[in-house]
């Protein structure tokens, strides 16, 4: 086209049209693809961060899941040993019994006798109100043996029962020119284990903790 050629009134025509063009596009990308675009920018964004949440949301969730289970195993693992590390209840002093004398077979010292001790003493002990899943079994051990031995029999006990705790020693020395043997010490001390504090207790370590309701609605 020879713009030159045309008419003023064709050329009028033709500057109008351009302008109109102009004009035509500059509205659509202002009033219908800036919005788009924006709209577009915006949803990418909203989807990286759903994106991040829903990460931190399976993160939180796997971490959840692995400390349920580590709780669960160490209570399997406490409730699998309660017969062999803690006292049977209601037969506390047979159990002690047999752990004391079965330590001086084992060791060769003789074991003159074991009694229970209250545990009345323990300041929370006498707490109504704390509720514990156990309380303390004590008992006094009398034995004849010497120094040498009696750490023998403190390290074996503790050794073969970690929750065993070793207390009170008392050593009141023999006149051994009498009893025929050197180094004999007249001995006493006091072991004690954490026990169950009732049959409930034993089931409670295992059972899953109720979750209190919020008060408000």
């Amino acid at each position: 086209m020879n713009f030159a050629a045309l008419s003023k009134e064709q050329k009028q025509k033709l500057i109008l049209g351009v302008i109109a063009g102009v004009a035509a596009i500059y509205g659509i990308y202002t009033f219908a693809l800036v919005p788009v675009f924006s709209t577009m920018r915006e949803s990418r964004d909203k989807l990286v961060e759903l994106k991040d949440n829903l990460e931190k949301a399976d993160a939180a969730q796997r971490n959840h899941m692995k400390v349920q289970q580590e709780l669960q195993d160490s209570a399997d693992d406490l409730y699998a040993l309660k017969d062999r590390y803690l006292p049977s209840i209601g037969n506390e002093l047979t159990w002690a019994t047999e752990v004391i004398y079965d330590q001086g077979r084992k060791l060769g010292i003789e074991v003159e006798s074991v009694t229970p001790v209250s545990s009345s003493g323990i300041p929370w002990a006498k707490d109504a109100t704390m509720d514990r899943v156990f309380e303390p079994y004590i008992v006094r051990i009398a034995t004849i043996c010497t120094y040498f031995e009696l750490v023998d029999m403190i390290n074996s006990i503790t050794h073969d029962n970690p929750y065993a705790c070793v207390k009170s020693v008392i050593i009141n020395k023999l006149d051994n020119e009498k009893t025929g043997s050197l180094g004999l010490q007249n001995v006493t001390f006091q072991v004690e284990w954490p026990m169950w504090r009732n049959a409930e207790a034993v089931e409670l370590i295992r059972a899953p903790r109720k979750r209190t309701r919020s008060a408000n609605p």
